[in-house]
């Protein structure tokens, strides 16, 4: 793959069934990789050290409000994490990233166009096809 336009991504989530679907309107997308940092100096060392820890994953999603789905709502309201699939060019389904996550939902509704952000924790790895 080479460098894209993100106009042809698109995200499917989990929401109360089994199966992800798109979450429709989507339009802007982030996915933070993170690790712990541990010092690992002793007496006598002049320079500190660092051990890497343990992975984490988080990100949002914003687009304009959809008052025809509910898919975050129904997210939301579920006890385990939901299921999420990123692909940056549709057209190229073999390329996605993937995984369960924790999302949470805002929505805005100023004077104009509605709009919607989530914000979401990973639970497990984020990987990539």
């Amino acid at each position: 793959m080479s460098t894209i336009h993100a106009k042809d991504s698109i995200v499917y989530l989990q929401g109360s069934g089994s199966d992800a679907i798109t979450l429709t309107e989507a339009g802007d997308v982030s996915i933070d990789i993170d690790y712990d940092l541990e010092a690992d100096t002793a007496f006598g060392d002049t320079w500190e050290t660092q051990l890497k820890g343990i992975l984490r994953w988080s990100g949002s999603i914003a687009g304009n409000f959809d008052t025809a789905q509910a898919l975050l709502f129904d997210a939301l309201g579920q006890s385990t994490p939901r299921k999420m699939y990123v692909y940056p060019a549709r057209g190229t389904a073999a390329r996605y990233y993937y995984g369960t996550v924790w999302p949470k939902l805002g929505v805005t509704l100023p004077f104009g166009v509605g709009k919607f952000s989530t914000s979401f924790t990973g639970d497990g790895q984020l990987a990539i096809n």
